[in-house]
């Protein structure tokens, strides 16, 4: 099967540049041009209904100017790559402001060009790597080429790891629901999500689910059955002190242009807890989560991943596949069960 094209979305007021983007970017035989919009609230309805992978944004436009634009894309998706390409100063302000607003990169259109041909090899060297670089089709460099595990008796569990992205809302719902009873192990999550959508998560979670679901958001201790979300815009860890084991938040550099990421916690919880880890990773874009499947891996845990086939992206849990790190591969449905049977095997659930 043929690999899946990048999805481009070009926003730019100035009808000459995005033709000359089509042309050029439209030639690569892995680029795929949606239509592209002509102002902020066309490029909104286009990221809705043609869900690009990259868009091409430009920051000078009538109605809604580009940061407008950025700042509503990372309401709808901290996942989507966004480039800037735009006429802009050399002090970097410019390209400091987008990237506070979300943008992945910023780049200057051409100056004082004086042919096409050289206008051509500019997109060529710099937009184009950009889009392919921070496209989620990007081949994953850290993936470990597929390997058997070796099949060794597993350690007590004594944490559950879940990180999702697209499609993780409805996914870890689905999950949490269908495991009956708070667990006597902690859970700890990351879904990629904005600020405020994370509180509003938890929320919707402790409604529709038995479970007591907290956002992380200052240090606290960590319990047996205690459910916790990372906060948007914050990496969430777990630390041992004193034989303490504690959650903590911080907000170091976005990793797989994510801020949580899956990777941060899963790398926190396989130091702290090494084989008593149980990871899942559920639908999402990308492969955050594979450099953490690594650190579990190494460490002895354990490491399920949802199949391509109930997943609405089959990204991150693909990567994991890949790089031969999963225990198991099983449909949405499964997983809780499968959850279940290894974490009993060691400990005993806490009815309420």
């Amino acid at each position: 099967m043929k690999p899946r094209r990048i999805r481009v979305l070009i926003v730019d007021d100035s009808m000459v540049v995005r033709h000359h983007l089509e042309a050029v970017l439209g030639r690569e035989s892995d680029i795929e041009i949606t239509p592209s919009a002509a102002n902020g609230r066309i490029a909104l309805a286009m990221v809705a209904n043609y869900a690009p992978d990259v868009v091409v944004l430009d920051l000078k436009m009538e109605d809604l100017d580009g940061y407008e634009v950025l700042r509503s894309i990372r309401r709808m998706s901290v996942q989507l790559a966004v480039i800037i390409y735009t006429a802009w100063n050399d002090d970097g302000s410019v390209s400091r402001k987008a990237k506070a607003f979300g943008a992945n990169d910023c780049l200057s259109k051409p100056r004082q060009v004086h042919s096409h041909q050289a206008a051509e090899r500019y997109v060529q060297t710099t937009l184009l790597a950009k889009i392919r670089q921070f496209s989620p089709m990007h081949p994953p460099l850290t993936a470990l080429p597929p390997a058997k595990r070796k099949r060794v008796p597993h350690s007590t569990v004594q944490v559950l790891a879940i990180g999702a992205s697209t499609g993780g809302p409805d996914a870890i719902v689905h999950l949490l629901k269908s495991l009956p009873y708070r667990l006597s192990i902690p859970i700890v999550i990351v879904q990629h999500m904005p600020p405020m959508f994370t509180h509003m998560f938890a929320e919707r979670l402790n409604a529709q689910t038995v479970h007591t679901v907290r956002e992380s958001m200052a240090s606290q201790g960590l319990s047996a059955g205690d459910v916790w979300i990372a906060a948007g815009d914050y990496h969430m860890i777990v630390t041992c002190s004193n034989h303490k084991i504690t959650l903590r938040n911080h907000h170091g550099m976005l990793e797989n242009h994510s801020r949580p990421s899956v990777d941060v916690l899963f790398r926190s919880v396989a130091e702290v807890y090494g084989a008593h880890v149980l990871a899942v990773v559920l639908t999402g874009i990308g492969q955050d989560g594979l450099k953490g499947c690594q650190a579990i891996h190494q460490k002895g845990g354990q490491i399920l991943v949802q199949d391509e086939a109930s997943s609405t992206v089959w990204g991150m849990p693909k990567a994991v596949f890949d790089a031969g790190l999963a225990d198991a591969v099983l449909p949405l449905p499964a997983l809780s069960e499968e959850i279940l049977r290894r974490v009993l095997l060691g400990s005993a659930p806490t009815h309420e």
